[in-house]
Parts: structure tokens; sequence; C-alpha cells
């Protein structure tokens, strides 16, 4: 019988996590699926913790791979994925019973291409308070459900159900660390349906060492890079030219905060000049303490060099 549903799940040095990811797979209600575990050349227990649960659960399947990085490792496992619909897990965070079963339940309802559902974020075994605001459930159109991706809902590989259909020319870049924020609007842009659900079904664990909360210079000039790609096929749209030209501001502000000046960084000398270009006009998309931030590089660059100093002390940026 063929799944409903292909649930791709990469594995990476999260063996004191791992347990909790895969019990909560195998409780899934929908057991019309398949879990791909791909151990991506794991130097801790995670091949072995894999090998366990699938003898428990039929459903399961894993593959071992000497280690490639999690985009690359994504794309693999829509390689071997056999369902029409496909849902990301990462391997340190837990999912809903009726993650499947529900994700599934709307996108077949709703004829929909693309489902975007919310999450719960967690720190060790405090549930945070939920970050998103009360946005309305029903179909979205592209500019909207950009909106969501690079706003409330985050730009992310797991909190969404997609048809299969929609990855056909499209992979996660190899090597590439956000590599989710380089891809997931190019599926936006190709569904023709796309839904929202205000519905928690994805636990997110926040911790020290996942990628996202580590501070390095490769992870903001990936960062950089994958955000610029999505910049650049935005603009080229008149329906997302708006959010394209938010992300700018984003994107650059938040390089020359990172960044002490560097006349020979491309990056530090676009992002300057950008930012000059919209004096005196404050940009609404920014937040309070960002335009007190852009003030003042604009008007006391002294002051603002030196919170940048702190704030890097701060963020540890390697």
């Amino acid at each position: 019988m063929t799944p409903d549903v292909s649930v791709i799940v990469p594995v990476y040095k999260v063996e004191p996590y791992l347990r909790q990811c895969l019990d909560s797979l195998i409780q899934q209600t929908k057991h019309e699926i398949e879990i791909i575990l791909i151990d991506d050349g794991s130097p801790d227990r995670c091949g072995q913790i894999c090998e366990e649960y699938a003898r428990k659960d039929s459903r399961i399947k894993v593959l071992h791979q000497e280690n490639q990085g999690l985009a690359q490792t994504r794309n693999n496992g829509l390689d071997v994925s056999t369902a029409n619909y496909i849902m990301f897990v990462d391997s340190d965070d837990y999912i809903a019973p009726s993650f499947c079963e529900r994700a599934h339940q709307l996108i077949t309802k709703h004829n929909a291409d693309l489902v975007f559902f919310e999450y719960s974020p967690f720190k060790k075994t405090r549930r945070l308070k939920s970050p998103f605001p009360a946005i309305k459930e029903g179909y979205k159109t592209i500019p909207e459900a950009i909106e969501l991706l690079f706003g409330v809902s985050g730009n992310y590989a797991w909190n969404k159900i997609y048809s299969k259909s929609l990855f056909e020319g499209i992979r996660y870049p190899k090597g590439r660390l956000f590599e989710d924020i380089g891809t997931t609007y190019q599926l936006v842009l190709k569904a023709h349906r796309i839904w929202y659900a205000p519905e928690i079904l994805y636990y997110y664990r926040i911790r020290e060492g996942s990628i996202v909360h580590t501070k390095s210079v490769r992870n903001r000039n990936d960062f950089y890079e994958m955000t610029k790609r999505a910049i650049t096929d935005l603009q080229n749209i008149k329906s997302t030219q708006k959010i394209a030209d938010n992300l700018i501001i984003k994107t650059h502000f938040s390089y020359v905060i990172a960044y002490p000046k560097n006349v020979s960084d491309p990056r530090w000398t676009a992002a300057d000049k950008a930012l000059i270009a919209l004096k005196p006009t404050v940009p609404a998309c920014l937040t309070t303490n960002q335009k007190i931030m852009l003030l003042l590089f604009w008007h006391c660059r002294p002051l603002f060099n030196i919170l940048c100093i702190l704030f890097r002390r701060r963020v540890k940026l390697q």
C-alpha cells in the first residue's frame, strides 16, 4: 500500500532528544504514512536508535549516509519518498499525535498544494508563549503566503505539508545553512492553492547548539545569501515587490549591526549605501528597537557603533 504522507527526518547529533522525537512519530494517529529517518553520518548513537525504532514500527525506513548536511539530507529524503504529500520533522523536536492526520485532512479537504499550520516553541520542558497573532484561517494569496513565510509563521520546512509535485525541479541548496529560506518561498510561488490553519501541530525545541541559535560568521553569511536569493526572485514579481523591499531593509540592517564597518566588504558597503538612501524615511516594517537603531545609524554613528559592539559581545559571534 502506498502511503499518503512521507515524513522526512534528518538525524545528526541529537541523541539526547531523538527518542522523544521518534516516540511522537510512531504515535501518529494516521497509519498510512512512511517515516524516513536519515542518519547523516551522526557520530553518536543516533544511527543505532533509528534502527531500534525501525524494528518497532514497519512504517519507518532508515537510511545511513556519510555526512552531507541538512539540505542534501532533505533532498535525499525527497528522492526516496513514495507518498503524494511531504512533511518534514527536525529530529530534536516532536510532533502532535495528529500531525500527519490533520495536515493530510486539511490539504485534501481544501484541494491545496500547500498548507501552513502553527507550532509551539519550548525550552527544555517549558512551553514558551505562542508568538502568533490571530490570523484568519482560509485560503491565502501568494503575497499573503509570502508575508506569512517571512513573518509570523516563519520560513521553516516543518510547519507545512506540501504536495510532492511542488518539488519537481526544486531542491534545497546543497552545503548551505538556512536552506529553507532559499527554498520554501519557491514552493509557495509554485503553489496554486494555499491554506492556512492556526492549529499547533509541531513543537519546536529552542536549544544551544542548533543551527538557528548558533551565532557564527558562516551562519550569518548563509542567512544573507539565502535571503538575497529570495529577494531577487520576489522583486521580479509585481505582487511581492513590497515584501522584497522590506526584506532588503531588514537584511541590510541586520548586516550592519552584526559586522563592523568594512569598506572592503561588498555586502557591508551595499548595506550602508542602501540604508543611507532611506533617510529620512523610517520603514514601518522595522521593530521599535530597530527604528531607534536606524535613527542612531543616521544621526549618531559613534553611539550606534558602541551598541553594535555590545550586541556582538552578547551573542558571541564567532
